[in-house]
């Protein structure tokens, strides 16, 4: 299904053009799986929204909101500004984040900011770096256990019905792409065993556990036992899903 439809606001807000360009953005984030094209994705978000700077995170949450500190893919945001938040951690009072992670709607910063009466000091810093407007949205993933977090900010994004649109159709799309990229780091730094590697191939491969058992010389039992221990190594749930996460870490080759 396309990201609108006939009765969507975007066809109201959005030209033809706009909204063809924003249903290849879509299209392109399908096949996105790597931190590189997830940044040639929202870098390609300006031609759409006037932002300056642009961030991406990924976190593990619970009831409370982010657990963990959560993983960034910066974009365009200022290197220095970036360094000087983490290393106040600022994350653990910015209510920009804490919005995002408990209640994963679209926010404008200075409305939260007024919800919220962040430190002075916070809000100052901020600005000093081009950091004066923006918006922020995110998705929980359908486990409930991640969430992720966009961010854009420029001086001329102003509060707009059009740029809110947009932001809440590429939103749940750059979601997945975040998502597909943890998998693949997960299963990188996954270590499976020789014959786990074996059996997951033999599995590509389109043969049965019976079939894998002849070919390896060892129980169904045993074949099962491989199988179930890289799905738990690579956090998947099937046979098939732990096949293309080994693939995407490079740990196995059809």
């Amino acid at each position: 299904m396309p990201p609108y439809s006939s009765d969507s606001k975007l066809t109201r807000l959005l030209s033809k053009h706009d909204a063809v360009f924003l249903l290849e953005l879509v299209q392109e984030s399908l096949g996105c799986n790597t931190k590189e094209g997830l940044k040639d994705l929202v870098d390609s978000l300006q031609y759409l929204i006037p932002f300056d700077y642009a961030l991406c995170g990924f976190a593990k949450v619970d009831e409370k909101g982010m657990s963990a500190t959560f993983d960034t893919t910066n974009i365009s945001y200022p290197d220095k500004w970036l360094e000087h938040y983490f290393s106040k951690e600022y994350f653990k009072f910015d209510p920009v984040v804490k919005e995002n992670f408990t209640k994963f709607k679209i926010q404008y910063w200075q409305d939260t900011y007024e919800s919220y009466g962040p430190p002075n000091e916070f809000v100052s810093e901020a600005e000093d770096f081009g950091l004066l407007k923006g918006y922020t949205h995110g998705v929980r993933s359908l486990s409930g256990e991640k969430g992720s977090l966009l961010s854009l900010s420029g001086k001329h994004l102003e509060r707009d019905e059009r740029t809110e649109a947009i932001i809440e159709v590429i939103s749940p799309h750059l979601h997945q792409c975040y998502s597909r990229i943890s998998q693949s780091e997960g299963a990188k730094a996954a270590r499976l065993s020789s014959r786990e590697k074996e059996v997951l191939k033999w599995v590509g491969e389109g043969k049965s556990t019976w079939d894998i058992s002849k070919i390896l010389c060892i129980s169904e039992r045993t074949v099962k036992f491989h199988v179930n221990n890289a799905k738990v190594k690579l956090n998947a749930v099937s046979r098939s899903h732990a096949v293309a996460l080994a693939i995407e870490g490079g740990l196995i080759e059809l």
